[in-house]
């Protein structure tokens, strides 16, 4: 990503933190058909991790959202 964030450099670090958060919630949810699968239960203690990955790029991408793309404002 390095000197390859185009002319809107906001939307790419949006489009990125989204992207990134979308592959670690389906790593998340791929976990139990992977133990369904495969028969093996290690990979359930991977589970809790995947989902705090996940929940931190949505949170960075919400709030890239807000504040780089809507600049929000909370000046009254």
């Amino acid at each position: 990503m390095t000197a390859k964030l185009g002319p809107d450099p906001a939307k790419a670090v949006v489009d990125f933190t989204g992207l990134w958060a979308v592959r670690w919630l389906l790593a998340c949810l791929s976990v139990t058909p992977i133990r369904i699968l495969t028969g093996q239960g290690k990979c359930l203690q991977y589970r809790r991790m995947l989902g705090l990955y996940a929940f931190f790029y949505a949170t960075m991408h919400l709030f890239s959202y807000i504040f780089l793309l809507m600049g929000a404002d909370f000046t009254i």
